[in-house]
């Protein structure tokens, strides 16, 4: 059996640039467009998120994708319609190039952190049964480890 592992897949660049958004209308926008990729592409997504306040509020993302969804992401994201998710500014989206993520990586260790009430990290397709026991937990969350509780007999 293969191992389930995450795969590096896009590195999106959301940017708002009119003055009178507040960092936490970038966060909310952002949330909201990842959210939309994970409904529409079925599919979870594990984000690396990282920010840059200033004139230009922007942020700059690692979209990671399970192995074993990884064909269903392919499929549905060509028909995804990034501007249309993301309408309060620009967005620039590109494959992740493998052989960069080390420069990726310490890229986003220069900008500020998201605050934590505004990064999940892990976006829910809802799709799966293994999503929806435990109260509607996902099991894919890295921040919850549900899969760690013991079982009762």
């Amino acid at each position: 059996m293969e191992k389930n592992i995450l795969v590096p897949r896009l590195f999106v660049t959301p940017t708002i640039h009119n003055e009178y958004f507040t960092a936490r209308d970038l966060f909310v926008a952002v949330d909201g467009y990842l959210n939309s990729m994970a409904l529409y592409c079925r599919s979870h997504l594990v984000v690396d998120r990282a920010t840059e306040m200033g004139r230009n509020k922007h942020e700059h993302d690692i979209v990671m994708v399970w192995s074993d969804e990884l064909k269903e992401f392919n499929l549905r994201y060509n028909s995804f319609c990034n501007e249309t998710a993301y309408p309060v500014g620009d967005i620039h989206v590109m494959d992740f190039d493998e052989k960069l993520i080390v420069n990726a990586s310490m890229y986003l260790g220069k900008h500020e952190p998201i605050p934590e009430q505004y990064n999940r990290q892990v976006y829910c397709s809802n799709r799966y049964q293994r999503c929806k026991k435990d109260k509607h937990i996902c099991r894919y969350d890295i921040n919850n480890p549900i899969h760690l509780k013991p079982r009762l007999k």
